[in-house]
């Protein structure tokens, strides 16, 4: 990681920078009632954009009715859009000219239907050396079929040859002018780090974010899911100072956040965090540590007082007492470090885990989740030990523990109220936060061990939901059509975790 300094810029940061501008002005007055589409637009890359459009263009529309009087652009009108879309996407000054001219010739002849032939074409496209526009017709066709085998494993095995290219100096630079002097920008494999930390903090954080990305697609692919490589690098920032956390959380997307030490912003696509050793828990710390260093400075006046007045049964109590002090303040402080450090691993994995669900396919940034999916998901891969395999496929201890513990005292809610559940009213930390979170991921990792085919096809449900739910009950509905009757989901939850 070989980071460069972030010229001065204004204190705050606000969001990065969208590029929106670039689209074609036609394609995106022609999609004005598509939500998703328009958020696309304003958040990801061209490929992202036009592959939504291409995605439309070879599946069936919503039937018209006389109630459904928003214009749309014909299955006919949106296949010539998303051919141009993928030639717009396409480098001439890295390709070769005849090569490109004859993948635009072919791609116009294949049917908007026929997914085979896109796949075929994509190889073709491999073989001429245009990479980018093989990418694209993969993710295509996934994005008509995600179950398309071939196109998915072609789309793998170019990624990793081929890996994310170099971050191009316009986003570079357009997210450097986005924070203030002091500030550090970085890139690696799949992650553009902004940071005012110290190299060597940073660097830990980033060969973490690594190993999550690893984690995660090898976790979710074993366990049948098919997540999307990255098209693009994402974001982290990293502050030193709680306070410029806080104040940049409240800035950019008015959370106020006192507790966490991290969060993932799906507005901005970021995630978010800031040194544990600098928030509010380490002046109690520092003020604890304080009064027991003061404690033994008197401790050890007085034995010598006592031992100077040749009192040695005064003597050895009070140096009985300071060695037992001297154990106190040590085991405090490693008690301390274990505890931030263990807290700030788990939260950079589950924000981390948020950011790749969102990023990969299976979860969709525009759409509208129920809680225990999202929370569910990111805590699967929660982890204190990332020296050793973690993920969906284990069990998180923590959060199984304090599961136990609320339901064996009758303090879970009804998983009727949980399944339909969007966010928690009260973002702080409570017990009765603690407790939703940990029925969230009991839940979320039930379904996985026991449902997984159902919980693929409730996920697949989710990330196709049109319009986009905003009735909560349409979540119970869901829930039911997929696992069936929710007091039966219960009964066999609670059973799972009696064993």
């Amino acid at each position: 990681m070989t980071p460069r300094r972030v010229p001065g810029g204004p204190k705050s940061s606000p969001a990065i920078e969208s590029n929106a501008s670039i689209l074609s002005p036609a394609v995106v007055a022609g999609q004005a009632q598509n939500r998703q589409f328009r958020y696309l637009c304003a958040n990801s890359s061209r490929s992202v954009a036009y592959t939504h459009l291409a995605e439309v263009s070879v599946t069936a529309m919503p039937n018209a009715s006389p109630h459904n009087t928003k214009p749309r652009l014909s299955p006919t009108r949106l296949a010539i859009v998303a051919v141009i879309g993928i030639i717009a996407i396409a480098d001439p000054a890295h390709a070769n000219p005849e090569a490109l001219a004859e993948y635009r010739q072919r791609l116009r002849q294949i049917p908007n239907n026929d997914l085979d032939g896109r796949v075929n074409l994509g190889r073709w496209c491999e073989q001429q050396g245009l990479s980018r526009e093989a990418d694209v017709l993969y993710r295509l066709v996934l994005r008509s079929d995600p179950n398309h085998r071939q196109a998915y494993d072609q789309l793998l095995a170019l990624v990793q040859r081929a890996k994310l290219p170099a971050e191009s100096p316009h986003r570079m630079d357009a997210l450097a002018r986005k924070f203030p002097d002091g500030f550090y920008l970085a890139q690696t494999d799949h992650y553009l780090i902004v940071y005012d930390t110290s190299h060597f903090w940073a660097d830990l954080r980033t060969k973490m974010l690594q190993q999550v990305h690893e984690q995660f697609y090898q976790q979710m692919r074993r366990a049948g899911f098919r997540p999307m490589p990255l098209e693009r690098r994402l974001v982290c920032v990293l502050f030193n100072d709680h306070a410029d956390y806080t104040n940049h959380a409240l800035q950019n997307d008015g959370k106020q956040i006192t507790w966490a030490d991290g969060y993932f912003s799906v507005r901005h696509n970021q995630a978010v965090f800031y040194n544990s050793h600098t928030g509010p828990d380490q002046n109690a710390h520092r003020n604890r540590m304080d009064q027991l260093q003061n404690k033994i400075d008197g401790l050890r006046l007085r034995a010598k007082d006592a031992a100077d007045r040749q009192d040695q049964q005064t003597a050895r109590r009070l140096k009985s007492q300071l060695a037992r002090a001297e154990r106190e303040i040590k085991h405090s402080r490693r008690h301390y470090l274990r505890q931030t450090g263990l807290s700030n691993i788990a939260t950079a994995i589950h924000e981390a885990a948020h950011q790749l669900a969102f990023n990969s396919g299976i979860q969709k940034r525009g759409l509208s989740y129920p809680f225990w999916f999202t929370e569910g998901l990111a805590m699967a891969f929660e982890t204190t030990n990332t020296s050793i395999s973690y993920g969906p496929l284990h069990a998180n201890r923590h959060r199984r523990d304090r599961f136990l513990k609320a339901q064996a005292a009758g303090h879970l809610i009804p998983l009727t109220k949980l399944i339909k559940t969007r966010s928690l009213a009260n973002d702080a930390k409570s017990d009765r936060v603690e407790i939703t979170y940990a029925q969230a991921w009991a839940l979320w990792h039930f379904l996985f061990k026991e449902r997984r085919e159902q919980l693929r096809e409730f996920t697949h449900k989710l990330n196709t939901q049109f319009p986009v739910v905003q009735d909560e009950q349409k979540f119970e509905q869901m829930f039911i059509e997929t696992f069936g009757a929710i007091n039966a989901v219960d009964r066999q939850m609670r059973a799972y975790y009696r064993k």
